[in-house]
């Protein structure tokens, strides 16, 4: 369909998304600025493109924070920094797995910085016949001052989604024997104990009954059942999945992360803490349903 290997596009010249993903925001928003600024030229300069997709829809099967965490620790270590991908062939030059997640992060803090009006004239002003977006660089765009973005990278640095707190008692009211994990609502933060595996459901979330997750088909080996939220743990990582759309919403893994810490465990469960807001309140519900022993 595509013409080209690809696990997803937007074909702009039909407004169509061709994706093998369940949902994928990325391309969406390819469609969304497009109708959004109307009448524009063939060409826009990719770090924009690109940039402005992940900072909004993430990428294929990913949300924004999960791309734009990794554009962080390769900004922070130099890797790979914004200003050497900034120009058409810079970014064209290097793998998606490493372009896409550092100008996604830049744009993010384009979008923070500028607001939404100036940030749509600048990337207006990124779009052209292809000559003229081919000789962009760094020189010739507007651009905030270094030292905000710094300002932007300590602020990202700071608002931490994920935590260990060997300090923190709290437990669950209720343990169900065969459980694979239970939580405690802490303030801003949801303390989880978790095994390996481990879903949660919310009974009066109801959705259509032909649908089929296959991320709760690939973890549990069996039909899928009602629950919204997966986490996978480990030692040295964290998962999130949201099981109504598989995009994974949030992951920590100590190789790629200056908080580089084990997560601890205690009983056979690990235990750590992920922000509330990334559950979007659901917590606040009676009715939730957890997952029994995993097979």
């Amino acid at each position: 369909i595509t013409g080209f290997n690809a696990k997803g596009l937007a074909m702009l010249g039909t407004d169509e998304v061709v994706t093998s993903y369940q949902t994928h925001f990325h391309e969406v928003a390819h469609l969304l600025i497009n109708y959004k600024l109307k009448l524009l030229g063939l060409y826009t300069l990719p770090f924009f493109m690109e940039g402005f997709a992940v900072a909004v829809g993430g990428r294929g099967g990913m949300a924004p924070r999960v791309v734009t965490d990794l554009g962080y620790y390769l900004q922070k270590t130099a890797e790979l920094t914004y200003d050497s991908i900034f120009t058409f062939d810079q970014f064209r030059s290097i793998d998606g797995s490493m372009s896409y997640p550092v100008s996604g992060l830049y744009n993010s803090f384009l979008l923070s910085e500028l607001g939404g009006e100036k940030y749509l004239e600048l990337y207006k002003s990124v779009n052209g016949i292809a000559d003229f977006v081919k000789n962009l660089n760094d020189v010739s765009i507007s651009l905030p001052e270094g030292n905000e973005f710094e300002k932007f990278m300590t602020k990202y640095q700071n608002e931490k989604i994920i935590l260990v707190d060997g300090n923190n008692r709290s437990e669950p009211k209720f343990r169900m024997q065969g459980s694979n994990g239970y939580f405690v609502l802490t303030g801003e933060y949801i303390k989880f104990l978790s095994k390996n595996v481990y879903s949660i459901g919310f009974d009066e979330i109801k959705i259509d009954k032909e649908y089929k997750s296959r991320k709760y088909a690939e973890y549990y080996k069996e039909d899928y059942r009602d629950m919204k939220y997966c986490i996978l743990a480990s030692e040295e990582s964290i998962s999130l999945y949201n099981l109504f759309n598989d995009e994974l919403i949030f992951s920590y893994n100590k190789a790629l992360s200056f908080n580089s810490v084990n997560i601890p465990q205690k009983d056979g469960f690990f235990e750590f803490f992920i922000k509330s807001s990334v559950f979007n309140n659901d917590f606040n519900s009676d009715k939730i349903i957890l997952d029994g022993t995993f097979r």
